[in-house]
C-alpha cells in the first residue's frame, strides 16, 4: 500500500511540476531568461528528487508490480526513459548557454513529457 501512496505523491508533484515548466517556458519566450533559469532549475531538482526517490524505493524492495500491468509499464517507459535522457540534455545545454542545441532538445522533451504524464496518470491512478 505504501507504494500506491508514494506514486500518488509523485503524480501530484509531476502535475505541479508541469505547470512550473510551462510557466518557465513562458518566461523564456518573454525574454526573462534569468527567471526562466530559476524556475527550470527548481523543476529540475524536483524531478531529480522524484526519480531518485523512486529508484531508492525499488532498491529498498518496494513492489510496484501490483499497481499496473507489465504492458502498461512498457508503454509508460517508452515515454519516461527517453524523457529522462532528454531532460538531462536540456539541463546541460541550458546551463552551458548552448541555445542552438537547447531549443531543439526542449521541443523533443515536450511530447515525451506529456506522454509520460498522461500514461502515468492513466496507468497508475
Amino acid at each position: 500500500m505504501k507504494e500506491y501512496y508514494f506514486l500518488k505523491f509523485v503524480q501530484v508533484v509531476i502535475l505541479i511540476n508541469t505547470f512550473a515548466l510551462g510557466f518557465g517556458f513562458i518566461q523564456a519566450i518573454k525574454g526573462r531568461v534569468s527567471l526562466h533559469k530559476k524556475i527550470q532549475g527548481i523543476a529540475l531538482i524536483v524531478t531529480f528528487v522524484g526519480v531518485v526517490g523512486l529508484v531508492i524505493t525499488v532498491l529498498m524492495g518496494w513492489d510496484y508490480a501490483h499497481i499496473t500491468t507489465p504492458a502498461r509499464m512498457a508503454v509508460h517507459r517508452c515515454f519516461s526513459t527517453p524523457l529522462f535522457i532528454l531532460l538531462i540534455a536540456a539541463a546541460i545545454t541550458g546551463i552551458k548557454g548552448k541555445r542552438s542545441v537547447h531549443l531543439p532538445v526542449i521541443y523533443a522533451v515536450i511530447p515525451f513529457w506529456f506522454g509520460a504524464l498522461i500514461t502515468g496518470w492513466w496507468f497508475f491512478f
